[in-house]
């Protein structure tokens, strides 16, 4: 297929801005950009009008952008409605659309049980509290198709870790969670811990800018003892000290799965760096001092298995169990009847 200057198409309906994306020009075949639906802050629009625009995307439409965007809470039941049944839709982006608690419960309850399709879903910078979360918790075990979930920005808070807890153990389909910056402790990340070393399926995991601390790092020790399928985890900005860096030293000894640590942010003195590192350099990761990320350099350690002891006979054969003695013996009682 033949490429061409790359061409601007725009569409204006009602003096807005419907469309704005780049489309190559192509002779007998699709754009590029035939299944990428750009429909970011496009205030101009009325609520009627934006809501026609989106449905009849979601129809085709494999990715759709409605970041920047504020909806009314009819629109946000039509769109939720219209997830039910999609099969269409693989990637919705919906950040810093002040979606609040409420939008979000519609979102989370009426679009995600049923769905199969939609694989990532980007909520981040938006206005969803504890309650929105603990809807979440409710319908995450459900879904099966939801590979990835941005929540990052929002005022979540702490009081929610029992149920994040309980939504990982119960998924077992989710590879990426973005929580940075949501307001999680030490305590919340406890409970968050107990469903984490349940799951089988996270991968990644982003609890940057969460103010959890020397106790938080002591879960995350825990959680790297136990976990082994988490390969990328983000602790930078998290308040953690020397104690902090010291038990997650203490995880990463045992872990076998982890491949990336990123710790940039928090407040290390140098002794415990170097120690640290020291550490950690045994059990096969390298430490970046200047951007301060962990990242595995050699395969996990296994340890050898033992070989049984073997026991000295009184006419000095060796032996490891039982049934050699007992052949040694009838041989003897062979030779002594012949």
């Amino acid at each position: 297929m033949m490429r061409f200057p790359k061409l601007t198409l725009t569409l204006t309906v009602l003096g807005g801005v419907l469309l704005t994306s780049p489309v190559w020009s192509t002779r007998g075949g699709k754009s590029d950009s035939e299944d990428i639906a750009d429909l970011s802050g496009k205030h101009a629009l009325t609520n009627k009008e934006f809501r026609r625009l989106i449905l009849k995307n979601m129809k085709k439409r494999e990715i759709i952008d409605l970041s920047q965007n504020t909806f009314d809470d009819e629109t946000v039941v039509k769109m939720s409605k219209a997830l039910e049944s999609n099969r269409t839709v693989k990637t919705l982006t919906l950040a810093e659309c002040k979606i609040n608690g409420i939008q979000a419960i519609t979102l989370f309850e009426k679009g995600l049980p049923t769905n199969n399709s939609l694989e990532n879903l980007d909520l981040s910078h938006n206005e969803i509290t504890g309650t929105g979360i603990v809807s979440l918790s409710r319908v995450l075990p459900r879904n099966t198709a939801l590979v990835s979930l941005k929540l990052s920005q929002n005022p979540i808070g702490p009081d929610v870790g029992p149920q994040i807890g309980k939504a990982l153990e119960g998924n077992h389909h989710l590879k990426k969670l973005e929580l940075g910056q949501v307001g999680l402790d030490d305590i919340a990340l406890g409970h968050i811990v107990k469903g984490l070393n349940q799951n089988s399926s996270l991968s990644d995991f982003d609890l940057s800018d969460n103010p959890l601390g020397n106790g938080g790092a002591i879960n995350i020790k825990w959680v790297l003892h136990q976990n082994n399928t988490l390969q990328t985890l983000d602790l930078s900005r998290c308040n953690i000290r020397d104690a902090g860096l010291e038990a997650i030293g203490s995880g990463l000894k045992r872990n076998k799965g982890l491949d990336e640590l990123r710790l940039a942010g928090n407040l290390f003195g140098d002794e415990a760096l170097k120690k640290f590192e020291k550490r950690i350099t045994k059990a096969g990761f390298g430490f970046d001092r200047k951007t301060y990320i962990v990242t595995r350099t050699a395969p996990p350690l296994t340890k050898a298995k033992k070989e049984p002891k073997s026991k000295k006979l009184s006419n000095g054969i060796s032996h490891t169990n039982g049934t050699s003695s007992q052949k040694l013996k009838s041989k003897e009682n062979g030779k002594s009847n012949n």
